[in-house]
């Protein structure tokens, strides 16, 4: 007679980006009866042995292991034998994977910074003594944040003398300095936090304070990295788990921000210590481009900008000009039958690149923007073998090449993604010893401005109008946040010029007039009544296929199900909007149509992404 067996079912999380898609966590079983919330084994998963976390342990139950076999598998090693997730991480882990729609081990990997450990499956020494470092709770722990390592630097310069019991932590730790802090911090030995976006995955045992400095800044969110999460989030759930205090600093805080302060969710606070300093506000100016045009000036520099770039030259200053967009031009157009370049695998426009070569030879290339493919320039169009081309829409190149062509033997620098670090330091050097008159840069080098905007005695923006032309819901709001950050650095000595199709557009009145709670109020109706954050959660559902027609018809088929369901299950705070082409309308030489998901609650929204057939993407 085959006897029944105790045995234990444990949810585990597998420990892998190959997982990154399996948003549930597995079931195993044990025949062991120590095995805890947080410990980290071995479990077959696709014919291999990957690294889990346990996730959740059941109470036993007897069950015939033959009957079982089938169904669940057992477990396999056990790689360390205590929890090595605190239960804040576990919990911080399963609200994430909720919130971006993915699995909660890729933010347990991050949280993990003994990656040798995955890898090799076993575990040294030196990385044994630090994992094992006992739990301390009775310390206070205090968060603070700064987007870049650049800004981090500087605070921590200006404070030396009160950080003596601070650690620094930033993405270019040395691997060993980053898990000795991990361990330090687990067990209470650290009590003052200052760090980048990713020290907010260390693991905190008594979390009292988080300050997030610069609030309003981009490089809270990994909008450049999978997955895509923004640190403020973390935060306000980290708030949640340990009862701590947040707080945001922001000199110009976002919509969605000071909407929170106002619901006394977050304690914001408004630095003014640059207005303090200053006694007089910049000279600022908004050149109408449709005033040039009719004066036949069909050049994107104004005839009012180019009157002030001589009176640089001739004075012997500097001038920073922003345009959001790299390359020389965005299209490359056959002038005799229309041809545009476009990319095969996503269908957009290419831009014109000019580069010179070690040798100094002239290079130029069409590159895509979205997934990088690139080819040389053609000679002549495929279509109707003309040779002539034109350019449409600039970039920062180009500005560079004009600029070179009506101020001659001026130096000319530019700051976009296509230059490399070295080159960034350089360049920034220069420009602040004044060895460079002109540098042009696209808007992320914003960040630098405490370096590069007391050197300009002339700051412009090449186009305004860049920003609104995004088909985003937050385009106003990151054009009066540019605005208002390079009006609040600049001092009555220095002029500020934006150029714009349309100046009497309220976002660039009110950023120039310092008028945010106008701003603010326009801003925040309309989210409203369009149902957009911080009044809603947000999701994409992506239909790919070869043809473009059936690609609609999939996300078209999809919206009439899911409205079925909708309706089934009585969800009246979603909304459903699309489809609509994807941004880029290809990938990989798919077509793609998207659909927008609105909801009120997030528990709605995510009812519905169980059942949907698209990609999904937050």
């Amino acid at each position: 007679m085959i006897k029944s067996q105790e045995i234990y079912l444990l949810e585990v999380i597998p420990l892998t980006r190959s997982a990154r898609v399996l948003k549930d966590p597995l079931l195993y079983y044990s025949l062991k009866n120590n095995l805890q919330e947080g410990l980290m084994i071995l479990i077959p998963l696709r014919k291999k042995n990957i690294p889990g976390v346990v996730w959740r342990v059941f109470p036993p139950q007897k069950m015939f292991l033959r009957q079982i076999g089938f169904q669940i598998q057992p477990i396999g090693q056990i790689l360390i034998s205590q929890p090595v997730f605190t239960s804040a991480q576990l919990k911080l882990a399963e609200y994430l994977g909720n919130y971006y729609w993915i699995s909660p081990g890729i933010f347990l990997q991050m949280m993990w910074p003994f990656k040798n450990i995955l890898r090799s499956k076993k575990i040294n020494r030196q990385d044994k003594v630090l994992i094992d470092s006992p739990i301390d709770s009775r310390i206070d722990q205090k968060l603070i944040l700064f987007p870049q390592i650049g800004h981090l630097e500087n605070f921590v310069k200006q404070n030396q003398g009160k950080l003596k019991d601070a650690v620094i932590f930033h993405s270019q730790l040395r691997v060993k300095k980053n898990k000795e802090i991990w361990s330090q911090i687990k067990s209470g030995q650290v009590k003052t936090i200052i760090g980048t976006r990713q020290a907010i995955f260390l693991p905190f045992v008594n979390l009292r304070e988080i300050i997030i400095n610069e609030a309003e800044n981009h490089h809270y969110s990994s909008w450049d990295l999978s997955p895509h999460y923004s640190a403020k989030i973390v935060a306000g759930y980290l708030k949640k788990i340990f009862n701590s205090k947040l707080k945001f600093i922001s000199a110009t805080p976002t919509i969605q921000d000071y909407y929170l302060s106002q619901k006394k969710k977050i304690e914001l606070e408004i630095d003014n210590s640059l207005s303090k300093l200053k006694k007089e506000s910049c000279q600022t100016e908004i050149i109408d481009l449709q005033k040039e045009l009719a004066r036949g000036n069909f050049s994107i520099l104004s005839q009012k900008l180019e009157e002030e770039l001589n009176g640089i030259v001739k004075k012997n200053q500097s001038a920073l000009l922003f345009l959001g967009r790299r390359g020389f031009s965005k299209a490359l157009v056959c002038q005799d039958c229309g041809y545009v370049f476009t990319c095969p695998n996503c269908g957009t426009s290419l831009t014109r690149h000019i580069e010179k070569s070690p040798n100094g030879e002239i290079i130029e290339k069409l590159i895509c923007h979205h997934c990088g493919w690139e080819q040389p320039k053609p000679k002549n169009c495929p279509t109707c073998h003309s040779y002539r081309f034109k350019n449409v829409g600039s970039g920062v190149q180009k500005i560079e090449y004009i600029l070179g062509r009506i101020l001659p033997g001026q130096k000319v620098a530019r700051l976009d993604s296509d230059i490399n670090k070295n080159e960034i330091i350089q360049i920034i050097n220069e420009f602040q010893e004044n060895k460079i008159r002109f540098l042009i840069a696209t808007q992320k080098f914003l960040s630098y401005a405490n370096l590069i905007l007391s050197q300009a005695k002339l700051v412009a923006i090449i186009s305004a109008d860049t920003f609104l032309s995004i088909p985003d819901f937050q385009a106003a709001e990151e054009l009066f946040i540019f605005i208002q950050k390079i009006k609040q650095k600049l001092n009555s000595s220095q002029k500020f010029l934006i150029q714009t199709y349309s100046p009497q557009n309220k976002i660039i009145q009110w950023a120039i007039n310092d008028q945010f709670e106008k701003f603010y109020q326009n801003e925040i109706q309309s989210r409203r009544q369009l149902n957009y954050p911080p009044f809603s959660y947000l999701a994409y559902l992506e239909f790919t296929h070869k043809n473009k027609l059936e690609a609609y018809q999939k996300a078209s088929d999809e919206k009439l199900r899911l409205e079925k369901a909708i309706r089934q299950w009585q969800l009246s705070s979603i909304e459903i909007l699309g489809p609509i082409a994807g941004l880029p309308p290809m990938k990989k030489g798919l077509f793609v149509w998207r659909l927008l998901v609105k909801a009120k609650n997030l528990s709605d929204r995510n009812k519905i992404l169980t059942i949907t057939k698209g990609r999904v993407e937050i």
